[in-house]
């Protein structure tokens, strides 16, 4: 990770791999090889190897949000949706996976189920200012569409 935040990514990734084979078995060095090739644009092997530690740790906070998140880029919203939706039955009060999840259903148009993140995000960081603002553009788009329907 360090030979990361100084840019040396390929020597980077030639390191994580020699830590993979060490332990083979390690989802840290999984979801590490992932930051890497992502890090270098190849966002094949990234999700490779962020779909790799995901299989190996589930409820890895780290390695479902980077996988959410990439799957969100490569246009696949509803595997993004599926792995956030079952992190947060192990950790239903993660605020990343929550902000995630709400801001994946407004893309959608989604705005009920927007709303519920957002609601549930006020109740697990009530002093955030972003939460209520999001919830109330989601309410507003929910009236709208009643207005229109």
């Amino acid at each position: 990770a360090r030979l990361l935040h100084e840019g040396k990514v390929d020597e980077s990734i030639r390191e994580l791999h020699d830590a993979r084979q060490m332990a083979p078995l390690s989802h840290v060095a999984c979801g590490n090889l992932g930051c890497a090739y992502q890090a270098k644009n190849d966002d094949r092997a990234a999700l490779y190897w962020y779909r790799e530690a995901n299989r190996l740790r589930p409820n890895d906070e780290t390695a479902t949000c980077a996988l959410a998140l990439l799957e969100l880029r490569r246009g696949q919203a509803d595997e993004a949706r599926r792995l956030l939706v079952n992190f947060l039955q192990e950790d239903p009060h993660h605020v990343g996976a929550l902000r995630l999840l709400g801001r994946l259903h407004q893309r959608q148009c989604h705005w009920s189920q927007a709303a519920g993140c957002f609601h549930r995000l006020i109740a697990v960081d009530p002093s955030n200012d972003e939460w209520p603002a999001q919830l109330q553009v989601c309410l507003d788009q929910l009236e709208i569409k009643d207005g229109i329907g």
